[in-house]
């Protein structure tokens, strides 16, 4: 037929392309909240999209996040700060959940982190030598408030003899009732309290099946406590001697464990070294051991599936490295500080990092490309992404456009409010939406993309050999 024009293969996909929804919390050194919302269909750039959602809290040194962590559900961020406070904010409504007071912290805050299969959090300073267990709960002090509109009945005055008895009891019935309901953020009650010995403690990561935890630091072997005994139950023993046969210094800086082998832990050292343990060697000697990095390791993250770990160091160097050979395999560039956080999407090829150089950076975690940077003024110290985004109105979705299932609860909230505010006061000043100028990747954007099956690659080729017939005819 006349004028009928035949769709493209690649037009179809194109169609079927949603948007995905991504959110960012990060915590600056001088005491705001962050939350970044980035938006974009998988064909374009997430910098032409990026935007500064909402701020909680005002500039105070004391304030410092020195770590964050949402709770089992996300509905929930904790934030610890530099004075010993850990607090949490209730995404999606601003206000303090919990408030807590580690009186045991002495030093920097290395360890943060909430258990999967419980509504509890783990705490731990760099030279206190303490870990702590802490359990949200409501807060203890209660007033009478009412049920619907009106003044409680235990405030209303007691009418007159003169009314007649019939009358009295219809406004008793008319009248609200009083409920006790709770006065200000709940609590983080202390509930555990382990001593694990001498050394300080540079890096603790909660073990796969939230039993215990793993540690270690400055001439701190790496030791796996468990809870219930109260015992270190596993500890690992040093590398032999050099080529010097001088001995090897001991310093733990990161840990994490490989999501399918929970029997195996990754650690990164201060002198640039990747090592994995298998706890169920009775050797208790690293089983991979190399040299990734000339610096000190930050910080350390495994990909979820399971076969790399990203690892920055102090220089602003970000590389990926085999987990089975333990070779560097690829390197995230762009970053021109220190590697202060690293957080992979469990279900987008999204590779998350911030640093003190004061941007946020995001990566394609398959082909390491940089998909967007956001500059946030301030020095950065951690970052993490939600997964569950249901609360906020919009799930998220994979590459082809399909939403990812989550096992958390969901709520009906559609809209983020503006102000922090709590009953007993405000949280912080800030609030308000504000849009910030995304640097676009140097890359082009055909490079961009999360998914190479998106890109249809027969019309890359024909666009190519058009344009090299336009330069010989030339």
């Amino acid at each position: 037929m006349e004028g009928r024009t035949e769709a493209r293969p690649g037009d179809k996909a194109k169609q079927q392309q949603k948007q995905y929804f991504i959110r960012a919390l990060v915590g600056t050194d001088t005491g705001p909240f962050k939350i970044l919302k980035l938006i974009g269909p998988s064909q374009q750039r997430l910098a032409e999209r990026n935007e500064l959602e909402v701020q909680y809290g005002g500039q105070s040194r004391d304030k410092e996040i020195e770590q964050l962590c949402t709770s089992m559900d996300e509905k929930e961020v904790y934030l610890g700060r530099k004075d010993g406070t850990i607090e949490s904010i209730i995404l999606g409504q601003g206000k303090l959940g919990h408030k807590a007071v580690d009186t045991a912290k002495k030093g920097r805050l290395v360890g943060l982190q909430s258990f999967r299969t419980a509504d509890r959090l783990i705490s731990c300073s760099r030279d206190s030598n303490v870990v702590r267990l802490w359990t949200p709960a409501p807060s203890p002090t209660t007033t009478p408030t009412t049920i619907g509109n009106g003044v409680a009945s235990s405030d209303e005055e007691e009418e007159g003899e003169d009314k007649d008895k019939d009358k009295e009891e219809e406004e008793e019935q008319q009248q609200p009732s009083a409920v006790v309901a709770p006065v200000g953020p709940g609590i983080l009650s202390n509930d555990y309290t382990a001593n694990v010995g001498k050394g300080p403690i540079d890096a603790i990561r909660i073990t796969p099946d939230d039993k215990g935890f793993a540690w270690g630091g400055k001439e701190n072997e790496l030791k796996i406590w468990d809870i219930e005994t109260q015992t270190t139950t596993w500890q690992s023993k040093n590398v032999r001697h050099d080529f010097l046969d001088m001995r090897v210094p001991v310093w733990v800086k990161a840990i994490d464990y490989i999501p399918e082998e929970p029997h195996k832990v990754v650690i990164g050292t201060a002198l640039g070294q990747l090592r994995i343990y298998d706890i169920r060697s009775t050797r208790r000697r690293p089983v991979v051991d190399t040299t990734i990095t000339e610096n000190p390791i930050t910080c350390l993250r495994v990909n979820p599936n399971g076969r790399c770990v990203a690892a920055g160091n102090v220089t602003g160097r970000l590389v990926e490295a085999e987990l089975r050979m333990g070779r560097v395999s690829g390197s995230f560039k762009g970053a021109a500080g220190s590697i202060s956080g690293i957080y992979y999407h469990p279900t987008l090829p999204i590779f998350a990092s911030s640093s003190i150089d004061r941007f946020v950076r995001f990566y394609n975690s398959n082909t390491h490309k940089l998909l967007a940077k956001v500059y946030l003024k301030q020095r950065l110290n951690a970052v993490a992404l939600l997964t569950n985004l249901e609360e906020y109105g919009t799930p998220a979705t994979d590459t082809n456009g399909a939403a990812t299932p989550t096992t958390a609860t969901t709520t009906t909230t559609t809209t983020t409010t503006t102000t922090a505010t709590t009953e007993g006061g405000s949280v912080g000043a800030g609030g308000t939406k504000r849009k910030l100028r995304a640097t676009p990747s140097s890359a082009s954007s055909d490079d961009v993309d999360l998914n190479k099956n998106d890109v249809d690659t027969k019309d890359k080729k024909k666009k190519i050999a058009f344009k090299r017939r336009k330069k010989i005819y030339k």
